[in-house]
């Protein structure tokens, strides 16, 4: 868990319009979307972790504690019940709403690796540190 403290960069993206599809997200938000280049940051005090993402087009931010469920307005406006928890040193994000779906985030050879999965579709995002 403590890899993924730090600032990283989106460098490369696989299946991430498919998986966004899947979500339901309208096209003209895929567009933007797929043309984004994000920074994600992660920090951690104590109980408390926060992930942050800047990006030309929206910004976002969520805070909370690991196995404590609370509510999470998406970056595309989903209204979504969030679990973050961790196994084998990974982040697994849990949102269940109307389209459930899994975020996992580890460190691959120094890079963070981002594995979004809904309805089946599963989408790779790679981040190297900024």
């Amino acid at each position: 868990m403590e890899a993924l403290i730090g600032t990283w960069k989106l460098e490369s993206s696989e299946n991430f319009d498919e998986y966004m599809k899947a979500l339901g997200v309208s096209a003209v938000t895929r567009a933007i979307a797929n043309k984004l280049k994000p920074k994600a940051t992660i920090t951690n005090e104590g109980d408390d972790w926060v992930i942050s993402s800047t990006s030309t087009f929206k910004n976002s931010k969520v805070t909370f504690k690991i196995g404590q469920p609370f509510q999470e307005t998406t970056p595309d406006d989903r209204k979504v019940m969030t679990t973050f928890t961790v196994e084998d040193g990974k982040l697994l994000q849990t949102q269940d709403g109307d389209v459930p779906s899994t975020i996992t985030r580890e460190v691959v050879e120094n890079q963070m690796q981002l594995t979004l999965t809904a309805v089946g579709v599963t989408c790779k995002r790679m981040y190297v540190r900024a």
